[in-house]
């Protein structure tokens, strides 16, 4: 299990989002707490994950979870939101495990103008994530919580998978061995994806020699499951098998 609580990179604890989104605000006195707020014809509600006006026109948008909504005296609103970071933001940077469309939630937390907001995503569990038929522009996943405050991790250690011992990323195909339910990259077990595809069963090297060595004729294996902790950090099994 890689420990995640240390850092080869010098980046910043904590992004200033709210300020590089335009929309950082204060308290306005004698304000409520409110259902929703309206931006255009859209209207947004406590709970709602969303994107956020990014830093610059080429830049990616900012997300983030709407924890509370206050209106004041004069109908003025802000939005107090809880930011997520893509890798590259947190430190430690980005890592090769690490997917395309992975978040972080984190403890960073600020007030911003409901005109910051642009519209509404969606931010899955890893297991959810996996289960999706079509990943949509809008769609991420997070496993991970960055203590922005102090450049931490939870869980600061996750379970590893495969020859190469990464921790599952879900971009990447990966096929379970029927023998000790262990999953592997093809290009480690010396396979394509294509190959793999076309199997009706896959045993890995190390379950073969074993099998060999016991000259058994049904195959039983060394048999070594997961428990319910690892098995929410790695694949789902209806998207990563043999044959299709």
């Amino acid at each position: 299990l890689p420990n995640l609580k240390r850092s080869t990179r010098n980046a910043p604890l904590a992004t200033p989002h709210a300020a590089m989104a335009g929309g950082s605000v204060g308290s306005q006195g004698g304000e409520k707490s409110v259902a929703n707020f309206v931006v255009g014809k859209e209207k947004f509600r406590v709970g709602d994950t969303v994107t956020l006006r990014p830093p610059s026109a080429d830049a990616s948008p900012f997300i983030g979870r709407i924890d509370d909504i206050k209106k004041g005296k004069s109908d003025q609103v802000r939005v107090h939101v809880c930011w997520y970071y893509r890798p590259e933001e947190a430190r430690g940077g980005r890592k090769g495990f690490h997917g395309s469309k992975e978040l972080f939630d984190s403890d960073h937390k600020d007030w911003v103008t409901p005109d910051a907001v642009n519209g509404k995503c969606r931010v899955h569990t890893l297991a959810e994530y996996q289960q999706l038929d079509d990943v949509q522009e809008f769609d991420f996943f997070t496993r991970f919580v960055y203590l922005a405050s102090r450049g931490e991790f939870k869980p600061d250690r996750v379970p590893v998978y495969c020859l190469c011992e990464m921790p599952f990323n879900p971009d990447l195909f990966m096929v379970e061995c029927e023998g000790c339910s262990e999953w592997h990259h093809p290009a480690c077990v010396q396979l394509t994806q294509e190959e793999v595809q076309k199997m009706t069963h896959f045993v890995c090297a190390e379950c073969t020699k074993l099998h060999l060595k016991a000259g058994q004729k049904g195959f039983k294996g060394n048999v070594r499951r997961r428990d319910d902790d690892e098995d929410q950090h790695g694949p789902v099994m209806k998207k990563r098998h043999t044959g299709s």
